[in-house]
């Protein structure tokens, strides 16, 4: 369950991301990465048939980053998950996907998916899930598509030596659908790495912004550019529905949600708004705290190929 069915134009992808994402962000230092009316989206099924799973198992080397929790290794991916965090996890090497019968955004070379096993939540729209990329070959094969262009998106970002455009983010390339907001934007560091995150909800179309969707999206290159890691974990925040029904409660420290039958209603300005409060949280209002979350982000480290 990680792709969106295909709901949204590139003229509708660009209005969202604009309206709901125009400001600056400091990255920190590297010494330490049309208007039609929608549903709710859903996920896809994968088209890619998966390798059977294998359980990951505890790292025998520790993680160089001193972070209480359960060590893990899957392939060439190591990580420490904080405790409270998650219980463990269990990793799959994805085969290449490709041809005329795989969904453009299904393109994709051999990769590492991991699953995060026993998450601090449950029963969310997204599972949390880390995936490792070959970053030249994801690139090739989606020349001229999401992949590509994430990619290159994510190496501008890393490269800025003050501010980042939060205009000019990456976006998950297998979810067809588009960032409605992006608060809490941070470029942080990885173990011979780094990325940038973000708190967002992927939408086709008008959506209220809810704790069923909302995730933390951490996309990141390695130093020597040949793995692009994506992280996905599902998070909460105080003020938002429970999910995106239209009609539901909506929080009283929450933001009004605009009529879906008023034709005028102004979505760009409910984006700003949540943006603008959930920009306003302290990390632990979040659940997971943020700052668990990037501590295991800290803790990511790839294997350089031979």
């Amino acid at each position: 369950m990680k792709r969106f069915s295909v709901l949204l134009s590139a003229v509708l992808m660009t209005g969202f991301f604009l309206a709901a994402c125009g400001n600056l962000v400091t990255p920190a230092p590297t010494a330490a990465p049309a208007t039609t009316v929608m549903p709710t989206p859903t996920l896809a099924e994968p088209t890619a048939v998966a390798s059977p799973t294998t359980r990951a198992e505890p790292s025998a080397t520790p993680t160089a980053t001193p972070l209480a929790g359960t060590a893990l290794s899957f392939d060439r991916l190591s990580l420490v998950i904080p405790t409270g965090v998650a219980m463990g996890g269990s990793g799959t090497l994805v085969p290449e996907a490709k041809g005329e019968s795989v969904a453009p955004w299904d393109v994709a070379p051999e990769h590492i998916q991991l699953t995060l096993d026993g998450y601090a939540l449950e029963g969310k729209m997204v599972q949390p899930q880390i995936y490792v990329y070959p970053a030249q070959a994801y690139a090739q094969l989606q020349e001229r598509g999401a992949a590509a262009q994430s990619i290159e998106r994510l190496q501008a970002v890393l490269a800025q030596s003050s501010m980042v455009n939060i205009k000019e983010l990456p976006s998950v390339p297998f979810f067809s659908a588009v960032q409605a907001l992006a608060a809490q934007v941070k470029v942080i560091p990885f173990q011979h790495g780094r990325g940038v995150r973000m708190v967002t909800q992927y939408t086709g179309g008008r959506a209220i912004i809810n704790n069923q969707e909302l995730v933390y999206d951490f996309e990141g290159l390695t130093d020597d550019g040949q793995y692009y890691v994506i992280v996905i974990l599902p998070v909460t925040a105080p003020g938002l529905p429970k999910d995106g029904q239209p009609g539901g409660m909506v929080p009283p420290d929450g933001v009004q949600v605009p009529d879906y039958n008023d034709l005028n209603a102004n979505w760009m300005g409910y984006y700003g708004d949540v943006r603008q409060m959930l920009q306003g949280f302290e990390q632990n209002a979040y659940s997971p705290n943020l700052d668990q979350l990037d501590a295991l982000i800290g803790s990511l480290m790839v294997a350089a190929s031979d």
